[in-house]
């Protein structure tokens, strides 16, 4: 007995009646939408635009087939699911026509999209296979099933091998701090009276002179024989020269104070620079010591006599002048604050170079781990550290990095810069778990003073933190252990059984620089994806964090597909400079490509690389996202090229960011990634929108039909959405300033799985430079207002009529045999070309099908943009799959074409929901009458029949109910079945573990002396897989028989096997009218006073003739029944 409030299918030959209590107000309003559609343009007018439906296809239907893989292993109700109809009447699968084959492209563009090449197909090849996020990334909690679920199967991490990292800078030197006033920047005592001194100012304010004194002392004498006041301002940034008036003209130019004593000088004399505050006198720097004489001049950096005949240069890691000559004189190159030159060198002179203090501050709102971190993947399994873009899930901004747990144990590295350590630092940072209790995250902190490159060299352990809190926590270390020395700090996760860590706002010490230039890149590969051949650019860009410049002779690829703007480049010292390199790719084939980029320069690093790939696709512009660099439901990086603007009051990337990548059987046409417009991201009052803006498309002169002329391109996409929010599509060919909506689309045509899918085209003349935007608008439901697109492209269209399938396979439901299946107007392609397109005719080669032009006041024309509609009928007389082939002939260059037609039938056909014959009802989610379900292993758990998820075959998935064995070993029994010639048993199978390798046992027993089961057959799970199984019963042929079904036990009672679609020989039936009901109790709940409600109940004739029902009454006022047909 089962209880229910609503059920409102109703099956085919089925009767049905109504009861009606007084009582609820409560609507139901569960009226499904259709999943095909053919939507219309909003005018007939110049751009013009046209669509049609799509659905899709089981590859292959022999004695195995696979749909995609299924990545769970356990099964519960998933977030958000919903059961829709089937494609079209009795249409299960259609297939899409694969396009590239017959179109043609175009042109040169503006923004990077040109070419006229076509040869054959190669994709991408994706190395990162993602899962889908489920309940957890729209940020809803998850019940303990749901977090098994979600931890066994999601994997949204950059993969990382084992040992993998990204390179640290390396090198050699110390940063100190405190920029707090003027010191010496350069000294020259050159030949003869070529003699300076050069004062920097890198205080960050202008300072005024007046109160500065240069004091010398000459052969260990007093410090005030010569003394020269400053006067003036000296601006920030800038330096003030001091030079002897006889010097060379080139320094006499620099200079701003000349003839003073101070610049009469040899290697022996040293110079002061002195602050008098308040009359006191403050000592800011010195060149040499007082009151030593030290002969022919003092050694700096470790070469004799430097402060004679030599030029000295401040390095620019140095903040302020020194009192300690001896320290900033040094002993060697590294230890020293002074870089010594050759005598009479001056080509450092009027400028100096400073490098500001930079502590440690990462956010990481650059979107990724910058350059100069490392990440170390030590536990060889993919997940690692990387920056997530959400502010939802950030302690500020918009990005945080966090780490995926390893089942088997974490220990992944996350490691900062070098840091150069003083008195009173420490390393503070914020870090929480995703999930709490027994997942909450452990970590480490740890220390190297040696090297980023490996982990045994972390050989200090700051802290180690079990149980992350879920909420946002600070954590703060004193460093005071490493004082006056070098460091790396790395965070260690080592959760065991857990989610996600997340730390943000990672602050410390001074990040330490190398005296040489230091190259980073921040790109270490850029992945094009399936390009069209008018090209597309993106950059990287090349940073030197080091303090010499950096001096790049060569930026060059061997590929001449992959254009770059620059050949070579410099970058001044001192840890800020980029430069932005372009890279084009406009492919010279529909094919494949890859390549280096070899950039060659003076850092140690020389040469470095960049690795570059793509793939040609036959269109003038092609965006299919499966290069989509971002991470799921998030937006940043955009695709290459593409941009978006918008008010998204509630995106957590930015309030333009209402587009984001997303990946799912249902929402994504074909391959791995899609496009997603989140109504969730909006507010309630509809006036949120988003806009995805694809690259400008020259499309000005046709390259591809020329005699006669193309006349127009067009945009091309594949489309579904929920909800009656519009969408639409414009474009400009005034680079924005103003738009015309081409497209727009208000209705509701989601469909789960591969339904739902429209194909529309916007039409634009040739002669232009056009950008394109698709605009979603949020009502802040998703459910109300999601749009998903797929596949998008631009072609030239030619002058002539041109066919376009939108489907090349398409596979009806099964059938019992004696009964059709009709499909009025169903939409196989759409006339692509600017000519009228002629059908002349539709052929098939089976008398089951029939396939003719749907009836139109044009007769058999179809103008430009038209829908081909046909009209199709099965009528199945054999058991099994039938094929045929319907060839349209038609008056295009292509004719003719093609469209594969195929079906399964049986005599008796078995689907566990309303798709079932009459002799085999089910009512939809139920043991089919008469049919005997045993659990055989006593577990308690036997067949269930009430879920549509993950199903194989024709309707498990999405359009009805499966049957799903928990745990395994359970038996089903069908009735007396009557096997005649050419019949047997077709089912379909899978399992919801991804290594089941198990069986189902078929058994039969022969009504008759013996009345004992035999075993016929068995077939084997494989995994995931859906597989069809064909199983012959030419040796039962005239008998009456009885089949059992038994699976072999699964891993563990959260594993199922599951089992549909089966096509049987005739049931013996009752020769009269036979009543059964689909319900022997209904159970309207909780109703209040003085509302109504209602609820239908389906009712089945078993037998074979035709059932009258004269009345339907109830002795309780309270309930009244309504009686739809008299007659079944």
């Amino acid at each position: 007995m089962k209880s229910f409030t609503l059920n409102i299918r109703i099956a085919l030959l089925l009767f049905g009646f109504t009861l009606f209590y007084t009582q609820a107000a409560d609507k139901d309003a569960l009226g499904k939408n259709p999943n095909v559609k053919t939507a219309q343009p909003v005018g007939k007018i110049e751009p013009t635009t046209k669509s049609v439906s799509i659905g899709e296809f089981i590859p292959k239907i022999e004695n195995t087939f696979e749909k995609g893989p299924v990545f769970i292993d356990q099964e519960s109700i998933p977030f958000s699911y919903e059961p829709y109809e089937q494609l079209a009447n009795g249409i299960k699968f259609a297939k899409e026509n694969q396009r590239g084959t017959t179109q043609k492209n175009n042109t040169h563009v503006k923004i990077g999209i040109v070419s006229t090449k076509s040869t054959f197909n190669e994709d991408v090849n994706e190395n990162l296979i993602k899962t889908i996020l489920d309940k957890h990334s729209n940020g809803l909690l998850l019940n303990p099933a749901e977090i098994e679920i979600l931890r066994a199967n999601i994997n949204k991490l950059p993969v990382k091998t084992a040992g993998d990292r990204r390179p640290s800078i390396s090198g050699h030197g110390r940063l100190t701090r405190d920029a707090t006033d003027l010191f010496f920047s350069e000294y020259a005592e050159g030949s003869s009276n070529n003699k300076y001194l050069e004062i920097y100012n890198g205080t960050g304010a202008n300072v005024d002179l007046s109160s500065y004194l240069i004091m010398q002392n000459s052969n260990g004498g007093p410090w005030d024989e010569y003394v020269d006041t400053l006067s003036g301002t000296l601006a920030n940034g800038d330096v003030y020269v001091i030079a002897n008036s006889s010097a060379d003209a080139s320094i006499l130019a620099e200079a701003d104070l000349t003839g003073s004593g101070i610049c009469y000088f040899n290697g022996d004399d040293a110079r002061a620079l002195i602050k008098v505050v308040s009359g006191d006198t403050i000592i800011l720097d010195y060149i040499g010591s007082f009151p030593e004489d030290p002969g022919s001049g003092w050694d700096v950096a470790g070469v004799t006599d430097a402060t004679g005949e030599h030029t000295l240069v401040r390095k620019s890691f140095v903040t302020s002048g020194s009192t300690n000559w001896t320290i900033a004189a040094g002993t060697n190159a590294t230890d020293s604050e002074w870089i010594v030159h050759d005598q009479n060198t001056w080509s450092y002179l009027g400028s100096h170079t400073m490098i500001e203090p930079n502590l440690l501050s990462e956010g990481f709102e650059n979107g990724g781990i910058p350059e100069n971190w490392s990440v170390i993947n030590n536990d060889g399994h993919p997940n690692s550290w990387y920056v997530y873009g959400s502010s939802l899930y950030a302690h500020t901004g918009n990005y945080s990095a966090r780490v995926f747990y390893n089942p088997n144990g974490s220990n992944d590295w996350l490691i900062t810069p070098k840091l150069d350590v003083v008195s009173g630092d420490s390393i503070v940072f914020w870090s929480k778990s995703d999930i709490g209790g027994i997942y909450a995250e452990d970590f480490n902190v740890r220390v190297s003073l040696t090297n980023a490159d490996s982990t045994a060299s972390f050989t200090d352990t700051v802290a180690a933190v079990t149980s992350t809190p879920t909420s946002w926590t600070r954590y703060a270390y004193s460093l005071d252990s490493y004082v006056d020395q070098t460091i790396f700090v790395a965070i260690q996760h080592v959760t065991v059984n857990g989610f996600y860590l997340y730390v943000d706002d990672i602050n410390g010490p001074q990040i330490w620089i190398d005296d040489s230039p230091v190259a980073a890149f921040s790109k270490t590969a850029i992945n094009f994806g399936n390009t069209g051949t008018g090209g597309i650019s993106t950059n990287f860009v090349v940073s030197n964090f080091g303090a010499s410049d950096l001096v790049i002779s060569s930026i060059a690829v061997d590929n001449t597909d992959f254009l770059l703007s620059a050949s070579s480049a410099t970058l001044i010292g001192g840890g800020e400079d980029t430069e932005t390199i372009i890279v084009t790719y406009t492919p010279s084939a529909v094919a494949g490509d890859s390549t280096y980029i070899i950039i060659t320069h003076n850092g140690s690093s020389s040469p470095d690389s960049i690795y570059v790939d793509g793939a040609g696709k036959d269109a003038i512009y092609w965006q299919d996202f499966e290069s989509w660099e971002a991470e799921f439901y998030t937006a940043e990086p955009y695709p290459i090229g593409t941009t978006q603007e918008g008010n998204m009051s509630f995106s957590g990337d930015g309030a333009a960011n209402g587009w984001e990548k997303t990946v799912s059987l249902s929402y994504d046409f074909t391959g791995v990634n899609g496009a997603l417009f989140d109504g969730d991201e909006g507010g309630y009052a509809g006036t949120d929108t988003s806009a995805f803006i694809l690259p400008a498309i020259e499309y000005t002169t046709p390259s591809i039909y020329t005699d006669p002329a193309a006349v127009e391109g067009a945009l091309r996409f594949y489309m579904k959405k929920r909800g009656t929010e519009e969408f639409y599509v414009a474009y400009s060919s005034d680079d924005g300033v103003t738009w015309t909506k081409a497209y727009s689309d208000t209705t509701e045509n989601y469909g789960s799985g591969f339904y739902g899918w429209i194909y529309v085209s916007v039409e634009v003349p040739v002669g232009g430079t056009y950008l394109f935007k698709f605009v979603g608008r949020s009502n802040g439901q998703s459910v109300f207002s999601d749009v998903f697109v797929d596949e998008i492209s631009f072609v030239e269209v030619p002058p002539t009529p041109e066919l376009f399938l939108t489907h090349s396979t398409i596979v009806f439901m099964p059938q019992v045999i004696g009964y059709s299946t009709t499909s009025t107007a169903f939409s196989v392609g759409l006339n692509s070309g600017s000519a009228t397109l002629v059908v002349d005719s539709v052929v098939t080669d089976n008398e089951d099908f029939s396939a003719t032009l749907t009836t139109m006041s044009t007769g058999s024309s179809v103008v430009p943009g038209g829908n081909v509609d046909l009209d199709l009928v099965w009528s199945p007389t054999s058991f099994g799959l039938t094929k045929t082939n319907a060839v349209v002939f038609h008056n295009a260059d292509t004719s003719p074409d093609t469209i594969v037609l195929s079906g399964e039938a049986g005599r008796s056909y078995v689907s566990f929901d309303d798709n079932d014959d009459f002799q085999g009802a089910a009512f939809d989610g139920d043991l089919p009458w008469l049919w005997v379900n045993e659990d055989a292993d006593g577990d308690g758990d036997s067949w269930l029949f009430n879920y549509s998820y993950y199903g194989p075959g024709y309707t498990g998935d999405p359009v009805g109910y499966y049957a799903r064995s928990p745990g395994g070993e359970n038996i089903l029994q069908t009735r007396i079945l009557l096997p005649v010639a050419g019949d047997s048993i077709i089912f379909y199978y899978n399992s919801s573990n991804s290594v089941d390798s198990g069986y189902i046992n078929i058994q039969v027993k022969e009504l008759g002396p013996n009345d004992q089961y035999i075993h016929l057959d068995s077939v084997r799970f494989s995994g995931y897989s859906n597989l069809r199984a064909a199983i012959d019963l030419s040796a039962y042929i005239g008998d009456s028989i009885i089949v059992k079904v038994e699976d072999d036990a699964t891993y563990n009672d959260n594993n199922y096997h599951r089992m549909d679609d089966l096509l049987l020989p005739a049931y013996e039936a009752s020769s009269s009218a036979m009543l059964v009901f689909g319900e022997d109790e209904i159970d309207f709940g909780s109703i209040h006073p003085t509302t109504s409600a209602s609820i239908t109940i389906v009712m089945a004739n078993m037998g074979t003739a035709d059932l009258t029902i004269s009345s339907v009454v109830s002795d309780n006022a309270a309930f009244s029944a309504v009686l739809a047909n008299s007659t079944v």
